[in-house]
């Protein structure tokens, strides 16, 4: 009863009851009860971001709050539990008891990351009641001795097949989705990303897996997208792309896995609108719209297009970046092929359209940033939860619009029109602004006050705007007209979340 009710680490108490009757009814569960325990201390916060329910760092009101040492100090106490379970384990293995000690045995080695120290299980007959986690606990050793996690996948999908043959529910609660789980993170930790958006859409669509927040576990709810756009690069989506085009690329389960996609065909056309979408981040435009030519027209006529796209992304100017004077409808295909042109023309072009690319381009950049009117060129959602996802280049521009000022430095420097130069420092000043918001944001406010001397007094380009170039109607009417001088500073100096 004492080990039973033990929320804590017990291996001394476990040992005196398999040493007093390691065949009795409740001998096999009290073991698994001490197993499970390690695999919440040792694995639950490598796979899903949260500490683990049986670490004191959850405990109380300190949470996350211990000081090094006392986690070092906890660490050494779980490795001297796992080496007295484990040897506890080790001694029953070698007596003629139940076939489960092997099984744990097993299991224990996977979960303590010693694949090394795994032999087979012996010729004991195994009973039909514990063949499946026998399998599983082969699997999920191999798995920690693999780095090829297509093949882990593939190892894996006679299980789930048989699992799904024999209904999932007459087996231990969560065990189909749990092995999932398990998968998604050996493919996210060894890179194979293509394949672990596909066991999270898997996931997302069937189950109920709660991941943390944080940089490499995507956010409950539209996990798919989110794992996307935050974690994958260009050839990671040409990959998973690939994969949903053509079976004969993918193995067995990786086409078990897409057909759950394919079930709807407004499934694929947003998966790999998504897929081109990251393509093109990456300034592969060509590859982009090969991977969007199946996608139908009438895809980028809806929503969300229709609302968040019914702007100009090659034009800038003064005031809500949000608003347009005129709506102008392009689609993403179109868009990307305005960018080869624009490419094309700064490159060999005249030096008339060079400089008018290089507008253009920056202008695009900038209206792709969360400030823009087109920023659902480079998001699924405008700002995709509570906090910015600043871990990759990517989110990094995204918020702090370094393309965009490098390329309207670029501009100032080029033009020889003092109306281009004074639209490019205005340009700049918002870049400045918004990076220094983004510099500083925290999470944890619930708004973000600033002085406006911040964005304007304090702004280099405001001054040097202010300084060189007050002459130019561009900035007359700026700082004069009434309308556009409200306009532009009112949503110059606001910030928005």
């Amino acid at each position: 009863m004492l080990l039973a009710k033990d929320p804590y680490l017990n291996s001394g108490l476990l040992r005196q009851v398999l040493e007093f009757d390691p065949i009795h009814p409740v001998a096999e569960l009290l073991t698994t009860r001490e197993i499970n325990k390690l695999e919440d201390l040792l694995l639950t916060t490598p796979i899903s971001g949260y500490a683990s329910f049986g670490s004191d760092i959850r405990n109380g009101y300190n949470w996350g709050e211990k000081k090094e040492e006392d986690q070092k100090e906890e660490a050494r106490f779980i490795n001297r539990e796992f080496e007295q379970t484990l040897s506890t384990i080790n001694s029953l293995c070698k007596k003629d008891h139940s076939v489960f000690y092997d099984i744990a045995q097993i299991h224990l080695h996977a979960v303590g990351n010693r694949p090394q120290k795994i032999s087979r299980l012996s010729a004991k007959k195994i009973p039909k009641e514990l063949q499946l986690q026998a399998d599983l606990s082969m699997w999920f050793a191999a798995s920690r001795n693999s780095v090829n996690s297509e093949e882990m996948m593939e190892q894996l999908f006679p299980l789930i097949t048989k699992m799904e043959k024999d209904e999932r529910e007459s087996y231990s609660p969560g065990i189909f989705e749990r092995s999932l789980a398990w998968m998604y993170n050996h493919a996210h930790e060894n890179r194979n990303k293509a394949l672990a958006a596909l066991i999270l859409h898997q996931i997302e669509e069937n189950y109920h897996i709660i991941f943390e927040k944080s940089v490499s576990i995507p956010l409950y709810g539209a996990m798919v997208h989110t794992y996307l756009y935050q974690e994958m690069n260009a050839d990671d989506a040409k990959k998973l792309a690939d994969f949903i085009d053509d079976d004969r690329l993918a193995t067995k389960s990786i086409q078990w896995l897409c057909r759950e996609i394919k079930k709807e065909k407004e499934n694929v056309y947003q998966l790999k609108d998504w897929c081109g979408t990251v393509v093109l981040r990456d300034k592969k435009m060509e590859l982009a719209l090969k991977i969007w030519k199946g996608i139908p027209q009438r895809h980028w006529k809806e929503y969300p297009y229709t609302e968040y796209l019914d702007a100009n992304p090659f034009s800038a100017h003064s005031g809500n970046m949000h608003k347009t004077i005129k709506k102008v409808n392009f689609t993403k295909p179109e868009i990307a092929k305005k960018l080869l042109l624009y490419d094309s023309l700064y490159t060999y072009g005249s030096p008339e359209e060079q400089l008018n690319a290089l507008k253009r381009k920056a202008a695009y950049a900038y209206n792709t940033t969360y400030f823009g009117n087109s920023w659902i060129m480079n998001r699924a959602w405008w700002s995709d939860g509570d906090e910015p996802m600043m871990n990759n280049e990517a989110g990094k521009n995204y918020y702090g619009c370094y393309e965009a000022k490098s390329l309207y430095l670029e501009l100032l420097k080029k033009s020889k029109d003092p109306e281009e130069k004074a639209h490019a420092l205005s340009m700049l000043a918002r870049c400045h602004k918004n990076e220094v918001i983004w510099k500083s944001y925290d999470p944890r406010a619930y708004y973000h006050e600033r002085e406006e001397k911040d964005y304007t007094e304090n702004n280099p380009w405001v001054q040097q705007l202010e300084r060189d170039y007050s002459q130019t109607a561009y900035v007359r009417n700026l700082f004069s007209s009434c309308g556009g001088r409200e306009e532009y500073w009112w949503w110059f100096n606001r910030i928005e979340y």
